[in-house]
């Protein structure tokens, strides 16, 4: 593909373009764009100068399209006005390159005049100069907006700074004001403690000789019950016959 076919492609691609983008504008002057390089590229026979003036001419829509679409919708009414006259000397240029049709030597000659590439010049430079305004203009936005985010992290700093240093105050203040009640407390709960240690251990004392009694009192219980069941038995007829005695009287002999 050769450099004027290319800026004709660029052209048709930013026509269609312009029926969904924000700046409907620039496809008149788009399509006016690629009928003029069409004539051009029947003329040039490869000469440089033609394809310098075809890449003059499209640069101008590309940085429109391109500053339009970094920039929003709100940027297009600033090249409203320039695409209306770009559009316009655009449209008196094919004008000029039919009335030649029949001549391509005359459009050849009228191509390389100076006014011609004055006036794409002309507005290149214009174009280029609100590009540059935008640029300028998004740089300051953005160090506006990166100064307000500074300033409000400072404050926010400042801010919490500020809470941790008056909360640590009026923790100073509430343990001045309260240090006898802190004080007394602290002696009352270090007592009940070596009381509490103090049952405790004679709660374990108890417990150890409770448990050492046990077995022993356990022993001797035995011990009683089985001598008091000797001792009923042993005792057993003896008590039986003081009992019949007592009732029938001596025995006769």
């Amino acid at each position: 593909m050769s450099g004027i076919d290319a800026c004709i492609k660029v052209a048709q691609l930013t026509a269609a373009a312009g029926e969904m983008a924000p700046f409907p504008f620039i496809k008149g002057a788009a399509e006016c764009v690629v009928l003029v390089l069409e004539s051009i590229k029947g003329v040039s026979k490869n000469k440089k100068d033609m394809q310098e003036l075809a890449e003059s001419i499209v640069a101008i829509l590309v940085d429109i399209r391109d500053t339009i679409i970094e920039h929003g919708p709100t940027s297009a009414t600033r090249f409203q006005t320039i695409c209306v006259e770009y559009q316009t000397r655009i449209t008196d240029l094919l004008s000029e390159l039919n009335s030649k049709r029949r001549s391509p030597q005359g459009i050849w000659k009228y191509l390389r005049a100076t006014k011609v590439s004055d006036d794409i010049n002309d507005l290149q430079q214009r174009v280029r100069a609100i590009q540059k305004s935008f640029l300028v203009r998004t740089a300051t936005m953005t160090q506006l907006a990166v100064s307000d985010v500074q300033d409000q992290v400072a404050a926010g700093f400042s801010t919490l700074t500020g809470s941790v240093e008056a909360s640590e105050r009026q923790i100073t203040s509430t343990i001045k004001e309260n240090i006898d009640e802190i004080r007394t407390l602290g002696a009352r709960q270090s007592e009940n403690m070596e009381n509490l240690s103090t049952r405790l251990l004679q709660a374990s004392h108890q417990r150890g000789l409770y448990k050492g009694l046990l077995p022993i009192l356990e022993i001797e219980s035995q011990r009683l019950l089985a001598f008091d069941f000797r001792l009923q038995t042993w005792h057993s007829p003896l008590r039986y016959a003081t009992c019949s005695q007592q009732v029938m009287g001596p025995a006769p002999y």
